[in-house]
């Protein structure tokens, strides 16, 4: 595990597609720690151990394996405080939900993402978790 540095918010990035991941971290290393979970699984298990340090979680919703949204609950389990955003290539999620999202999901994003607005959102999603 990388070493965090302790002036930086830090996400946790969370999809089973390496490319995905690398842009996410493009994306967000100047301004955040990135910790990459290439599954579910291992995202419960870094969160187990890190979630005092982790500002956020961005998670794809499909995965093998698990799922994001049984991820999420399990996270919750951990701490129910947890803000996660998920980050979907799914077109036909509840738009309700896309809404609306509740107290388990923060916002969620489509895939392909315009870099601006997630940076936006993410920064908001940061700034809401210090929040609390």
């Amino acid at each position: 595990m990388q070493e965090l540095n302790k002036k930086r918010s830090t996400i946790l990035c969370v999809d089973d597609e390496d490319n995905i991941l690398k842009s996410l971290k493009r994306l967000f290393e100047d301004q955040y720690n990135i910790i990459e979970a290439h599954s579910a699984r291992e995202s419960i298990s870094i969160y187990q151990e890190l979630h005092q340090q982790i500002d956020l979680i961005l998670m794809d919703l499909i995965m093998p394996g698990e799922d994001g949204a049984n991820c999420i609950k399990q996270i919750k389990k951990i701490n129910s405080k947890a803000v996660c955003l998920i980050i979907s290539g799914v077109n036909d999620l509840d738009l309700s939900i896309k809404e609306k999202p509740n107290d388990l999901i923060y916002a969620i994003v489509d895939k392909p993402w315009n870099d601006d607005e997630l940076l936006d959102i993410v920064k908001q999603a940061v700034n809401f978790s210090k929040s609390l």
